[in-house]
């Protein structure tokens, strides 16, 4: 793993962790469930630009999912 993409498994897994603590704070499962898999995907996912993507989509998916 180079840094470059072990910078971007921490990044999503920091963004991830904040969004557990909202979905918790507010109770909203959506938060939680995109939060929970922002944490553990990246480890999975080698690629960088596919982390990224993955990423995107998960940030962007619970303010859809209302």
């Amino acid at each position: 793993m180079d840094s470059t993409t072990l910078f971007f498994v921490i990044l999503v897994s920091i963004v991830g962790m904040g969004y557990v603590y909202t979905g918790k704070k507010t109770s909203n499962y959506a938060f939680i469930v995109s939060g929970m898999i922002m944490m553990f995907f990246p480890y999975f996912i080698t690629n960088p630009i596919a982390v990224a993507i993955t990423s995107i989509v998960l940030i962007v998916a619970p303010f859809f999912y209302r």
